[in-house]
């Protein structure tokens, strides 16, 4: 009797039929993130309330640099390394470093603290939480 061999699998192939542990790690990260994040909600929201109430329109040096200030202070109570960078005629550049807890790949975020509105606004456009949003724009709930 002749035996035949079977057909050699081909690596994708095999890739498909075998869990992708990697996926399923990245998973179950994101769900313990969503967890820790939705257990401090109140925390995080009462947090932005506090920085959009601190009306720091983009060409009012002095209150950019007021939210900056805290800004910082926050970031260095978790444990991150605070440098300004000063600008003459708008609020500072902040940055600030933490140290890597592994060999993982590093992650910058970027952005800008200004609220960009007059200051006086929130007398007209308050800060609110309607609909699962937070902010003080016009919309309709």
């Amino acid at each position: 009797m002749k035996r035949t061999a079977k057909p050699a699998v081909s690596s994708t192939e095999a890739r498909r039929k075998r869990p992708n542990s990697v996926l399923e790690n990245a998973e179950g990260k994101l769900t313990q993130l969503i967890r820790y994040l939705e257990g401090r909600q109140s925390a995080i929201i009462e947090s932005v309330r506090h920085m959009v109430e601190l009306e720091s329109p983009s060409h009012h040096k002095k209150s950019v640099d007021l939210l900056g200030e805290r800004l910082a202070s926050a970031f260095s109570g978790r444990g991150g390394r605070v440098q300004f960078h000063p600008a003459a005629r708008f609020g500072a550049h902040l940055q600030v470093y933490f140290a890597a807890e592994s060999r993982q790949r590093a992650v910058l975020l970027l952005g800008h603290f200004d609220t960009v509105w007059e200051v006086g606004t929130l007398r007209t456009m308050p800060f609110r939480e309607a609909d699962g949003r937070l902010g003080v724009l016009a919309y309709s709930t």
